[in-house]
């Protein structure tokens, strides 16, 4: 009997783009939380010298 070698390799590449995606999603995230804290940091000086 023959392997099939094909089904699995794509079976590994479509799990390899799954974390791909799912890894660029996670990095949105985190830099949309950095602009957020970056952006109250900037406040908090104004704040205090008011």
């Amino acid at each position: 009997m023959k392997r099939q070698t094909s089904r699995l390799s794509t079976r590994r590449l479509r799990s390899n783009q799954q974390r791909k995606t799912m890894l660029k999603k996670l990095h949105q995230k985190v830099m949309q939380r950095r602009k957020l804290f970056q952006a109250s940091e900037i406040d908090e000086p104004f704040s205090e010298a008011c």
